[in-house]
């Protein structure tokens, strides 16, 4: 059930919530690596079955809440475009304020939006994350076949028969190397979704009547044309590992349409 607020206190809760996402974004671990012998996951040392399940709560609660930001955002922003105040230009939307505002204070960025760009820094974390545990698992199984290399000439040393030939020597070595790989723990399955999210952002682009696009990584910011509902329902269709909405303001769109029309939207006004 929706809940009534005040837009002072809308601002409020948005901007405290901004300061818990990006705090949780950057202490939650995602992924992390474990020999087949022990219990416990390498970096955080907390047993693998309850580490997974600490992961996929922390994972949901995050996306809750960005999607909670958005919302609030949203309503902050409709708030805005339609409340009317008086000002020494005139009235004004309260949205229109602030565009004066930024433009006056000659800002490339809206002041009091509250666009933070959780999608491009909750994804780079989730690669990041992965790509150390990837390099950390490598990295310790190299070390490891070292050891079992030096450990095959210690018992050439002390043997006539030539460790390689050695059944015995050799099935002990191989279960040494097996006992104590390094594997890596992916409780979201990032290596396949990341693959595939990659592949359905080309479906996607197809699909969707784009006006603007940026590669940012793996994830990918777009302006599409088309209602709220449609361009999610079709985002939604593939699976996204992150799905975030961010309005425009009307100066935006006209950016982007002129842009899209073929003008330089600085020729237009310098």
């Amino acid at each position: 059930m929706a809940r009534k607020i005040l837009v002072a206190e809308a601002l409020d809760e948005r901007d405290l919530l901004a300061k818990k996402i990006t705090d949780k974004i950057g202490k939650i671990s995602f992924v992390d690596v474990i020999r087949p012998n022990e219990e416990n996951v390498f970096n955080l040392r907390q047993e693998k079955g309850k580490y997974i399940a600490k992961v996929k709560s922390g994972y949901q609660q995050l996306q809750d809440m960005i999607t909670l930001f958005q919302k609030l955002d949203e309503a902050i922003l409709v708030s805005n475009a339609n409340t009317v105040i008086r000002t020494e230009n005139g009235e004004m939307t309260v949205a229109n304020a602030i565009l004066l505002r930024s433009r006056m204070k000659e800002t490339e960025k809206l002041s009091g939006t509250g666009k933070k760009d959780f999608g491009m820094q909750f994804l780079n974390e989730l690669e990041q994350q992965y790509t150390n545990a990837v390099l950390q698992a490598k990295q310790e199984n190299e070390n490891l076949q070292r050891r079992a290399d030096m450990m095959r000439k210690q018992m050439d040393g002390n043997s006539t028969t030539p460790a390689a030939e050695n059944k015995n020597t050799e099935d002990f070595l191989k279960q040494y190397v097996h006992e104590n790989s390094v594997r890596v723990v992916d409780p979201l399955d990032l290596k396949n979704r990341l693959e595939e999210m990659k592949k359905q952002q080309k479906k996607l682009l197809k699909e969707l009547d784009i006006l603007k696009l940026d590669h940012q990584g793996s994830l990918v910011v777009f302006t599409a044309r088309g209602t709220r509902t449609e361009i999610v329902e079709k985002v939604q269709e593939k699976n996204p590992l992150f799905c975030e909405v961010l309005p425009l303001s009307l100066e935006e769109i006209f950016i982007s349409e002129t842009e899209v029309a073929g003008y330089e939207i600085r020729n237009l006004f310098f």
